[in-house]
């Protein structure tokens, strides 16, 4: 008796083992070559509808404290999208954004970046003062990293 249950584990423990093999090699076949990770990393920043030779700028971390409560701290890391039919951004301009980036996120409070809500204020807000402060040249602006201590 127990030879047989052990000989019926053994026979479905090999069969499943045969079956997750073959499903990963039919997996492997069906989705094709593997992509670097630096290939990974640079689709993953350009958002949905943004063509790969749009001029996409990443921006220095900008670190402030908040209005509200005083002791609180923000980190921003986010990225310009210029518009690839305008002049090419100019090394003023860039510099300018972050100030501007900077300023604005001193006059928020903590409760204000809560929530879904609050990221996509925080996103249109920026992309009004970027955009303002290019010219218009600036399409977009990534928010990659928004940490609040």
């Amino acid at each position: 008796m127990k030879a047989g249950l052990l000989l019926t584990v053994a026979g479905v423990g090999l069969m499943s083992g045969s079956l997750g093999a073959a499903y990963g090699l039919y997996m492997s076949r069906s989705l094709g070559a593997p992509t670097s990770p630096a290939t990974e990393v640079h689709a993953a920043a350009v958002p949905t509808g943004v063509k790969a030779a749009t001029p996409v700028r990443e921006l220095k971390p900008i670190v402030v404290n908040l209005a509200q409560p005083q002791n609180a701290w923000v980190r921003l890391e986010a990225s310009l999208v210029f518009d690839p039919a305008a002049a090419p951004p100019s090394d003023v301009v860039v510099p300018q954004i972050e100030g501007d980036f900077a300023a604005f996120l001193r006059t928020l409070s903590a409760h204000q970046l809560e929530g879904a809500a609050g990221l996509q204020m925080l996103r249109q807000e920026l992309e009004e003062r970027a955009q303002t402060r290019s010219k218009g040249s600036v399409r977009s602006v990534i928010i990659q990293t928004l940490v609040i201590q």
